[in-house]
């Protein structure tokens, strides 16, 4: 007798754990009640500013004259210029006093930039967002 009332509560056990488990839980509706379809939050717009994948791991900014320099960062998004600004913030006090943007004009930052950029390290999308904020910022 307890053999069987053991027998029947495991199975009883088995069938409400099967029945009411997420995967079944899902698969289980009625024919007056249809499946709502999961909601999803809307797809936010893709804003694609990286440069272009180089297969010679050159540089996009090396080999560009001065003009060619500042049409490609003044082309970047406001967004990512004002990231610059806090690239700036964050990186460039670790090494040396902040100079004001407006110290210096553009061909002079775009001067001192490659090699400011290799000290800190900084990503090359970091770089040109620094290098966009600088030049727009720059002493006209």
């Amino acid at each position: 007798m307890k053999k069987i009332l053991i027998l029947g509560l495991i199975s009883m056990t088995i069938i409400t754990m099967n029945n009411c488990s997420p995967k079944t839980a899902k698969k289980t509706t009625t024919a007056a009640e249809p499946a709502k379809p999961a909601e999803r939050p809307a797809p936010k717009p893709v804003v694609n500013n990286t440069p272009p994948a180089n297969t010679n791991n050159a540089k996009p900014w090396e080999g560009k004259t001065t003009e060619e320099q500042v049409k490609m960062y003044s082309a970047m998004s406001d967004q990512r210029k004002d990231m610059g600004g806090t690239i700036y913030k964050t990186n460039c006090g670790k090494c040396h006093k902040l100079y004001e943007p407006g110290s210096r004009n553009m061909e002079e930052w775009l001067k001192i930039m490659p090699k400011m950029g290799q000290n800190a390290k900084l990503s090359d999308t970091d770089y040109m967002m620094l290098c966009s904020w600088l030049t727009q910022n720059a002493k006209k």
